[in-house]
C-alpha cells in the first residue's frame, strides 16, 4: 500500500470495499457480514410488525361487530359507500 493511502481518512468500511476477498466462500462471508451490519436491529422491528398485523386481524372483526351493534345506520352508509 502506498504512503498516500496509509494516512488517508478512510474508515474501516471504506477499507473493506477496496480489499474485496477473491475466494468465493470469503466473498459470501463478506457479503453476509455487510448485510448483517446494514440490517442490525431489524429483528425487533419485524417482531413488532408481526404483533401489530395479527393484533389488527384479531381486533378488526370485534370492532366492526361492535360498531354494527351500536350505530347501525352509519355502518350501513359506510358499507354502501364502500361497496359502490
Amino acid at each position: 500500500m502506498s504512503n498516500q493511502y496509509k494516512n488517508s481518512n478512510l474508515d474501516h468500511n471504506d477499507y473493506e470495499i477496496f480489499h474485496y476477498p477473491n475466494n468465493p466462500s470469503d466473498k459470501l462471508a463478506h457479503e453476509q457480514a455487510r448485510f448483517k451490519a446494514a440490517h442490525k436491529g431489524h429483528e425487533g422491528m419485524h417482531t413488532m410488525i408481526f404483533l401489530i398485523f395479527f393484533g389488527s386481524l384479531f381486533a378488526s372483526p370485534i370492532i366492526i361487530k361492535y360498531w354494527r351493534r351500536k350505530s347501525y345506520r352509519s355502518f350501513q352508509i359506510v358499507n354502501i359507500l364502500l361497496m359502490w
